[in-house]
């Protein structure tokens, strides 16, 4: 009986910590050995995938576990309009979660744009390249500017239509390569974003 209410108590008093007190276990964990990283990124992807539930962006938004992290893929389309860089407003809230949770954990992000292979030629973008770095760019400074992250944990990337996911050939697949990754990464060299685990991504 005095072993049971020794545990019981043990148990409390484990889930009356606080937030911060349960990031330093997770993150003692981590820096023990490659099964506490796990813990760690585990813990983090269901934060985010929490959150993206309570922004109501949970079908548009699919996390996937990489060898230094993990990503969320984001449809374009859910936070810019059709040949542009600029981020809806009403996407902002969720931005600014996505944000908080990264600082949170203090992870470095990489925010990689993605396109299609239809070619685009506006006055303000030559091409999907250019179109697809603005797009990064833009991801990238609202982390800056808006969720106070540290800039040094921070990069953008433009990958235009050269890295795909899916057939061009195809609505669906246009729709899937047009796509904003943003990774995360808990290590000091930065998110891999090459080295995943598994041979092919899931897609919706």
């Amino acid at each position: 009986m005095a072993l049971i209410l020794v545990s019981l108590f043990a148990m409390l008093a484990a889930y009356s910590r606080s937030d911060a007190e349960k990031m330093a276990v997770l993150k003692s964990g981590f820096e023990s050995g490659a099964g506490g990283k796990g813990v760690l990124i585990s813990s983090a992807m269901e934060d985010m995938r929490r959150l993206s539930g309570r922004h109501g962006v949970d079908r548009e938004v699919q996390l996937i576990r990489t060898a230094g992290g993990f990503k969320a893929v984001m449809q374009s389309g859910i936070l810019f309009d059709p040949g542009q860089a600029w981020i809806h407003p009403d996407m902002h809230p969720y931005l600014n979660a996505v944000g908080a949770m990264a600082k949170k954990w203090a992870f470095t992000v990489e925010v990689q744009g993605h396109t299609d292979s239809v070619p685009i030629h506006t006055g303000l973008f030559a091409s999907n390249w250019e179109l697809s770095t603005a797009r990064a760019v833009n991801v990238l400074r609202y982390f800056l500017e808006k969720a106070g992250l540290d800039a040094h944990r921070l990069t953008a990337v433009g990958f235009g239509p050269y890295r795909p996911v899916a057939d061009n050939a195809a609505v669906d697949g246009r729709a899937a390569n047009r796509r904003v990754e943003i990774h995360f990464g808990i290590d000091s060299k930065g998110p891999a974003a090459d080295q995943e685990d598994g041979a092919d991504e899931p897609r919706k």
